[in-house]
């Protein structure tokens, strides 16, 4: 008896100490007490949180198995066990304990929600709008379930309910960082950018760490022409974040239409030690070296950039540009057939190709090619000046 009285002490100091986010000290609390008492079923699952809380996931599932064991009657050690699956990505594991978890108590609206967010990851939009529907019926202030039926819905393209679903969200819980995040993403779907910056700016003011959602209030501004503040939300996001290769590209790129070639190739180097196979960070590499006239080092991040995505026309265009500098036209011409083939109606590929027949001295060809370009739409006086200075130069 006084094992089972020591080990509930121990449980309960464990308990609370995890209760202020010292998760390392309640393990150790709760280790104690399953040595004393190895049947407590409450220890197992409390010691599982603290292994979720510190990204110890494995060892939480071992621990909540324990648990389940121990009694197994018991719906939210099911639901727990199911996020600690969710979140390592294996859904159909997690919707089999939300299963389990809605089986033994119905009343469980978090796991009807969980179970809508474990079939929303399967891009399962109805199923998961089926729970969703099924969380708010149970519970009419539910916000999180509001939350995310407005996800599924904007998976679904459907902006306008997916925007009526967070706007309740935040009636419900104006504190609600994520809800004020998500419904700026839908703005940027729609193309709002300033009425997303709004809701950007609202999540971090509730979050000041939410690395996300500097980022995309950092692309906002970016699409909105604000190129400098795109890049001071870039340089917050790697503040928080320095392994975040997205803003280092995002910020490459702003870098770039600043016309900062060597900070610009600087960040684009680091996001392509971060993720190499990504096309279009060679693609901005080579635009910034093409601004600092090397050549070479433009073809061969475009040959990179092709070889990652072989229909990526603007690295096409961008390398034809390259060889153009080198003098090396037959190139040039290579590079902008295939621009025409992949799309026949690109005038400027058209404009570009008749100027490299002209220093061909194929003028037949540079003439097709310059009507063509008109017919498109292009205004090709510059080209038909430029021709006729080649065909007059000796």
């Amino acid at each position: 008896m006084a094992r089972d009285v020591e080990a509930e002490e121990l449980y309960r100091a464990g308990s609370d100490l995890e209760n202020q986010g010292r998760a390392e000290e309640a393990m150790a609390r709760f280790d104690e007490a399953i040595r004393l008492d190895p049947t407590h079923a409450d220890v197992y699952r409390n010691r599982a949180l603290a292994y979720v809380s510190l990204g110890r996931l494995e060892e939480a599932i071992q621990d909540f198995d324990e648990a389940i064991r121990l009694d197994s009657g018991l719906g939210l050690l099911y639901n727990d066990r199911g996020q600690a699956h969710f979140n390592l990505g294996r859904y159909l594991q997690a919707i089999e304990d939300y299963n389990q978890a809605i089986s033994l108590a119905p009343e469980l609206v978090e796991a009807y929600n969980n179970r809508g967010n474990a079939q929303l990851r399967l891009s399962q939009f109805f199923l998961a709008i089926d729970d969703y529907d099924e969380a708010i019926r149970r519970d009419p202030s539910y916000a999180l379930a509001y939350n995310s039926r407005g996800n599924a819905y904007r998976g679904m393209g459907d902006y306008e309910r997916a925007i009526e679903d967070y706007n309740q969200a935040v009636q419900l819980e104006p504190d609600l960082a994520n809800a004020f995040y998500n419904r700026g993403l839908t703005y940027v779907g729609m193309g709002r950018f300033e009425r997303a910056v709004q809701d950007f700016d609202e999540a971090v003011r509730l979050e000041p760490g939410y690395v996300d959602a500097y980022f995309d209030r950092g692309s906002s501004y970016s699409s909105l022409g604000q190129l400098q503040r795109a890049i001071d939300d870039f340089d917050r996001v790697l503040r928080l974040d320095p392994a975040y290769t997205g803003a280092y590209r995002n910020r490459g790129v702003m870098r770039y239409f600043l016309g900062r070639y060597e900070p610009a190739i600087e960040d684009l180097n680091r996001a392509i030690s971060l993720e190499p196979d990504f096309g279009g960070a060679y693609r901005y590499r080579g635009l910034a070296y093409l601004g600092l006239g090397e050549y070479p080092r433009v073809t061969r991040d475009m040959d990179k950039a092709i070889d990652l995505d072989p229909k990526d026309v603007e690295a096409y265009i961008t390398r034809a540009a390259a060889y153009f500098w080198l003098g090396e036209y037959g190139r040039v011409v290579e590079d902008l057939s295939t621009v025409i083939r992949f799309n026949p109606q690109d005038a400027r590929a058209y404009a570009n190709r008749a100027r490299t027949y002209a220093f061909l001295g194929n003028y037949a060809l540079a003439q097709q090619d310059v009507e063509k370009a008109e017919e498109l739409g292009y205004d090709a006086t510059d080209v038909r000046a430029q021709i006729d200075r080649i065909k007059q130069t000796p």
